[in-house]
C-alpha cells in the first residue's frame, strides 16, 4: 500500500516537471503589427494571433512577451527564449532551428512622394531607414555605398519618415503598409522597390531545453499554414494590398 503510494507521487511529480518543462518562452518582437500592447494592455499583433493560434492546435503552453528585434534575437542566442516568429537569415544558422516556413513577403523599400525610385541605383540617391538588426537582402544589407540610418523600431523610423528626416523606409512591406496607414501618411508614400522575397519562420533557440517539442510544434505550424492562417490574419489589419509585391 505504501509502495503504490509513493509510486502515485512520484508519477504525479514527474508529470507536474514534463509539463513545466514544455512550456515555452515565446517572445515576439515588439512593434506594430506584429507584437504591441493596446490601451487596455493586452497583447495584440499579427504574430500574437498565429502564437495563440499555434499554442491552441500544439497543445503547448505559450509564455509570450514583447521585445525589441535585436533583443529577440539575443534572447534565442542565449537561450533565454524557447521560441520565436522572424525571417529566416542564414547568418543565424549557428542560433536557431528552423521548424517550418509559414508566409512568405517582400523586403521592399518606399520612397516619400515625388522622389524617384525605379531602380536599385536610384537607392543612392536617397537618405534610407531601416531597422537596427533588421535582414533585408544581402546586397542591400552589405551595400556600404547607401545612406542607412538605422532606428530601434518601425514605430520610430515611421516618425522620423513623417517628419522628414528620412526620404524612405525600408522594411517589411507589411509593417511598412500597417504604420503607413494608422500614421495618416498612406498618401505619402511614392515608388516601392522591391528588394526580394523574404520567408517567415518558426525558430526555436539550438539552446532551448525543450526541442522534444518540435514535432508537435511542426505539425501544428503546418495545419496553419494549410488553412492560410495567417495571410487571412494579415489581411484584417491591413487589407491585402500586401499581396501585390509578392
Amino acid at each position: 500500500m505504501k509502495l503504490n503510494f509513493l509510486l502515485i507521487l512520484f508519477i504525479s511529480f514527474s508529470s507536474l516537471f514534463s509539463a513545466e518543462k514544455s512550456r515555452l518562452n515565446n517572445q515576439i518582437m515588439h512593434t506594430k503589427p506584429w507584437g504591441y500592447i493596446n490601451e487596455n494592455g493586452e497583447f495584440k499583433g499579427i504574430f500574437v494571433d498565429y502564437s495563440k493560434e499555434l499554442e491552441k492546435r500544439s497543445g503547448i503552453e505559450f509564455e509570450r512577451s514583447l521585445a525589441p528585434y535585436a533583443r529577440v534575437w539575443r534572447n534565442l542566442q542565449n537561450g533565454k527564449t524557447d521560441i520565436s516568429f522572424l525571417i529566416r537569415s542564414n547568418d543565424r544558422d549557428d542560433i536557431v532551428e528552423y521548424v517550418t516556413k509559414f508566409i512568405t513577403s517582400s523586403s521592399v523599400v518606399v520612397a516619400k512622394k515625388g522622389a524617384k525610385l525605379k531602380s536599385y541605383q536610384d537607392l543612392k540617391t536617397l537618405n534610407i531607414g531601416v531597422v537596427r538588426g533588421v535582414r533585408l537582402s544581402k546586397k542591400f544589407d552589405e551595400d556600404s555605398n547607401l545612406n542607412k540610418k538605422e532606428f530601434r523600431d518601425y514605430e520610430i523610423l515611421f516618425h522620423m519618415f513623417k517628419e522628414g528626416r528620412v526620404d524612405a523606409v525600408a522594411g517589411n512591406i507589411v509593417s511598412i503598409l500597417y504604420l503607413a496607414k494608422e500614421s495618416g501618411i498612406e498618401d505619402n508614400l511614392g515608388d516601392i522597390y522591391k528588394l526580394e522575397t523574404i520567408e517567415a519562420w518558426v525558430q526555436i533557440s539550438k539552446k532551448s531545453k525543450n526541442k522534444q517539442i518540435i514535432p508537435k510544434i511542426e505539425k501544428a505550424a503546418k495545419s496553419i499554414k494549410d488553412d492560410k492562417f495567417l495571410e487571412k490574419t494579415i489581411d484584417t489589419y491591413i487589407g491585402n494590398r500586401w499581396r501585390e509585391v509578392l
